[in-house]
């Protein structure tokens, strides 16, 4: 197995659409209970108030694993690594799979979260084997792998969930896990990190990193308002579709998530505009159709099917606009340091899945309390605070240009 020292390598074609189906493999764990929450719920005593907390507990420990053990790529081999903490994505599955009771799953469900983290230590893997003119391309088709794990999963739970049971969703993802270990194990090149650096040290760079480095902190905090935004938007939807106003059966809610995965071909356009230079008209176009995406969704329709085709129109915008706004915010801060790299990786997914773990919980209580519409004017809040802050900061740096001048 060749040993990685530097960025003079070309990463190959098939060596990427290992890292992208990875990706999305992993990161699939961490959804495939979004769209049968109520079904899980009522199997493990679970109330409906609070099934939220099954997709919180999921992205909060993905959460802290971005920010405890994603930093670790700076300091330890990558492979090894990589596979140590898929491993406890396998445990937190077998957990998921014997759970009899609510506090288990909710447990097993923070552990596959933590688990799931090392996707970011794929991604950064990837950059590093990137030569800089096509690293933005390459990480964009790497996370296409991701987001379509994402809006696969929720089709695929469902429609195993409908013909067997939702243990088995979590059954035959735990035999995909152990495959995934095995190819892994064969095919990934050793990236042997040269830091003498120690864990105490490293993590206490993030704080240092998240204050000195503006693009990495601005990149942050619009993701932030983008994901929270998109997971408020997916927890609630399967609650609207299966309520009396759709009426849609578990079949139903798979077949209408399977029209969010159209959004994922804005991964690889966005890497390729990151490679050019659009980073500014990207940014505003992805603040612009999440906003439009919730707006279009809140106009009442008196037919179910334009309603329908309405609905599902807003969750390809808001997917283009997500996955779009992600990958380009990627590509710009791993053009900062390589040094960082994985430091910095940690400190932008741990931040924006917070703001994704907050959003399903908010939005289960808001539409508990003020039902579709209060999520739609949630979702267009969150794309207005992003656009405001975006706004305040461009036009800072311009007014601190004039009177430096």
């Amino acid at each position: 197995m060749k040993t990685i020292q530097n960025e003079k390598q070309i990463i190959s074609s098939k060596l990427i659409y290992l890292f992208a189906i990875g990706c999305g493999a992993i990161v699939a764990n961490i959804y495939y209970a979004q769209p049968i929450i109520t079904v899980i719920g009522h199997d493990l005593g679970i109330s409906k108030q609070y099934g939220g907390f099954i997709m919180t507990m999921a992205q909060f420990g993905y959460a802290i694993g971005l920010f405890f053990l994603v930093p670790l790529g700076d300091m330890l081999e990558n492979k090894k690594l990589i596979i140590r903490t898929l491993f406890v994505c396998c445990c937190g599955i077998f957990l998921v799979i014997i759970s009899s009771n609510g506090i288990i799953f909710l447990f097993a469900s923070f552990l596959i979260g933590l688990g799931a983290v090392s996707i970011q230590m794929l991604v950064p893997l990837a950059a590093f084997l990137s030569p800089p003119q096509i690293r933005g391309t390459t990480v964009g088709k790497v996370m296409s792998g991701m987001m379509l794990g994402i809006m696969l999963a929720r089709p695929i739970a469902s429609m195993i969930e409908y013909f067997v049971s939702w243990r088995t969703v979590f059954f035959l993802s735990e035999i995909v896990m152990f495959i995934l270990i095995y190819v892994f194990w064969r095919r990934l090149p050793k990236r042997q990190v040269t830091s003498n650096q120690n864990y105490k040290k490293i993590i206490k760079s993030m704080f240092y990193l998240f204050k000195s480095q503006p693009v990495l902190r601005h990149r942050t905090i619009y993701h932030l308002f983008m994901f929270a935004s998109f997971s408020m938007f997916w927890t609630t939807v399967p609650l609207l579709l299966s309520s009396s106003v759709y009426n849609f059966s578990q079949v139903g809610v798979a077949m209408f998530a399977l029209v969010g995965v159209s959004g994922v071909v804005a991964a690889p356009i966005a890497g390729k505009i990151a490679d050019k230079g659009f980073i500014q008209a990207a940014t505003v176009l992805a603040f612009v159709l999440e906003i439009l995406a919730f707006l279009i969704s809140s106009i009442p329709m008196h037919h179910l099917y334009i309603s329908t085709v309405v609905l599902a129109l807003a969750s390809i915008m808001l997917d283009f606009a997500v996955t779009g706004n992600l990958v380009v915010g990627q590509s710009v801060i791993y053009s900062l340091s390589e040094k960082y790299r994985s430091r910095m990786n940690g400190i932008y997914m741990s931040l924006f899945f917070c703001g994704g773990a907050s959003g399903s919980g908010i939005g289960v209580w808001i539409y508990s309390h003020y039902q579709w519409n209060g999520v739609t004017i949630m979702g267009m809040i969150f794309g207005g605070l992003a656009l405001i802050y975006f706004l305040f900061v461009n036009l800072s740096s311009k007014t601190k240009k004039k009177i430096n001048a």
